[in-house]
């Protein structure tokens, strides 16, 4: 078993106390403290870009926050997609909002098929150290010119916007995931 199938299988296993977990009157809390202090730029910068329905990706979505941020946050003219490698989990978003489109996906096997005005990745990228480059290549490819990337690493938030993307913007990041990591570690 690869360890993207362990982590799968993990996740699979902890998928009711996860789930528990972010509804803690705590964790809600701190969300709603950090999301009203980031996320204004991104509003301000989704306005400028586009005057149509926004098209969001939240990969590695888990149980859709990104969704509820993207609507309370920045606009509600929006088209959300979202995935997870977790089956459980998803059956549960599904569940829980039946009109979500949201499916099974391994991060590391994505293929971009369209191109998002913003894209979201919560917590995600230290689940695949192996992968960053690969994942955050297919990021930028999936991003609309002028659209934003949303990177939420614990307590590090990083926000890319299309235009200002480089490669050297790509290699920031994979340093401070290093970092992050071995910090954590």
């Amino acid at each position: 078993m690869n360890k993207i199938e362990r982590q799968k299988e993990f996740f699979n296993s902890i998928s009711d106390e996860y789930f528990k977990a972010r509804k803690n009157k705590n964790h809600v809390f701190y969300k709603e403290l950090l999301w009203s202090s980031v996320l204004s730029d991104v509003r301000e910068v989704v306005y400028k870009h586009t005057t149509n329905k926004v098209d969001v990706l939240e990969m590695m979505c888990g149980y859709a926050e990104g969704e509820k941020i993207v609507k309370k946050y920045i606009t509600k003219d929006y088209a959300y997609t979202g995935f997870d490698y977790s089956d459980k989990v998803i059956d549960r978003v599904k569940q829980i909002n039946p009109e979500l489109d949201v499916y099974i996906q391994d991060v590391t096997q994505y293929a971009p098929e369209k191109k998002y005005d913003i894209i979201i990745i919560m917590g995600g990228l230290h689940h695949v150290p192996d992968s960053v480059d690969n994942v955050l290549h297919k990021i930028f490819q999936s991003l609309n010119w002028g659209g934003g990337y949303l990177l939420i690493l614990n307590q590090l938030i990083i926000i890319l916007y299309m235009q200002k993307y480089e490669m050297q913007s790509i290699r920031k990041i994979i340093y401070l995931m290093r970092k992050q990591s071995m910090i954590l570690n």
